[in-house]
């Protein structure tokens, strides 16, 4: 009984130094979308996403060349809390850690994404809408926004994409609208997703995926898709 006694310290000190490594570091990708009021009327989204690395830097814009080592600011992690800060932003950004690992925003949750080497097969959507104007006698602008991948499971992929702006006032109204759709071989490593066209060019995305979840969710160049269970 005295050496199991003698020994209790020693492992509640072992035990309070994993937990403070653990409050004070973060690694990986955190997303999640937040709902907001639309300009034009109705709601919009707004996909946050966030990359943590464990020397207390963060970058929150991963549709950006060089997002593996791009800094948006320094995070900290007291508690539960996780608090952002940019250069020059005396303001700080705060999420709250849940049991689970995943943070929570107030109005939406930030769940982690692994870095993954693989790509669950399926259908991956992307959709949003935004604008700005609309007020008595202005011009009001909208703008939309589809994408989506197929990914076979098997190194194939399609893709296909629709952007639209549509543009109304008192004395004006028209837009415009562009679709692109392609397809070939695709691999991905550490967070980095190749794809190759049919036609020989390439293109890199950064990705990040939840396979073991249901809905599957995936971060695309920092946009958050939903897979959608599609037979093909």
């Amino acid at each position: 009984m005295k050496k199991i006694l003698k020994c209790l310290p020693i492992l509640f000190l072992f035990q309070s130094l994993v937990v403070c490594g653990q409050s004070t570091k973060l690694n990986g990708v955190y997303a999640g979308v937040e709902i907001m009021p639309s300009a034009m009327g109705g709601m919009s989204r707004n996909d946050v996403v966030i990359l943590f690395r464990p020397n207390g830097t963060y970058n929150d814009d991963l549709r950006k060349q060089g997002w593996q080592t791009r800094v948006s600011g320094r995070y900290t992690v007291s508690g539960r809390t996780v608090s952002l800060r940019t250069p020059g932003d005396n303001r700080a950004i705060t999420y709250t850690l849940d049991k689970d690992g995943n943070m929570n925003g107030g109005s939406f949750n930030l769940v982690r994404q692994p870095t993954d080497s693989s790509v669950p097969k399926g259908s991956y959507e992307f959709s949003s809408a935004g604008g700005s104007g609309g007020g008595a006698g202005s011009t009001a602008v909208g703008s939309f926004s589809n994408k989506g991948f197929y990914f076979d499971g098997q190194g194939n992929f399609s893709n296909n994409s629709q952007t639209s702006v549509i543009v109304s006032g008192s004395n004006v109204g028209g837009g415009n609208s562009h679709k692109s759709s392609g397809g070939g071989t695709y691999k991905i490593s550490n967070g980095v997703l190749t794809l190759t066209f049919a036609n020989g060019t390439t293109e890199t995305h950064s990705f990040f995926c939840r396979p073991g979840y249901t809905p599957i969710m995936a971060v695309i160049d920092g946009d958050i898709y939903f897979v959608k269970n599609r037979r093909r």
